[in-house]
């Protein structure tokens, strides 16, 4: 019987550490070019936790989907907020400059 536990026990813990992803739309009113979202995309790839991101420009959206055990949404908030841009509801906070030839 002792063998069966043992079998048993790491399939019980495992859906205690599952692991799920979030699937999140970021309203960037201020993105109205592929090389604005391209450039908020090229800085959010370095976040931990960041799995896969999808730009919809004619929106002005960019959908992430990440782990939120790793990264919150205020996180990937504050990172769009820090480029300049206003995301969602927050306000741009500007201390971080577009690369050469990109106007907020």
């Amino acid at each position: 019987m002792k063998k069966y536990w043992i079998l048993l026990l790491p399939v019980l813990l495992a859906g205690c550490f599952r692991v799920e992803l979030q699937h999140e739309d970021f309203y960037v009113e201020k993105m109205n070019s592929q090389k604005k979202a391209q450039w908020i995309v090229d800085n959010l790839k370095n976040m931990p936790g960041i799995a896969d991101m999808k730009i919809v420009l004619d929106k002005k959206i960019i959908q992430v989907s990440y782990t939120n055990t790793v990264v919150r949404k205020m996180n990937i908030e504050q990172r769009i907020s820090a480029m300049g841009f206003d995301v969602n509801h927050r306000l741009a906070n500007p201390p971080k400059r577009p690369p050469m030839g990109v106007k907020r």
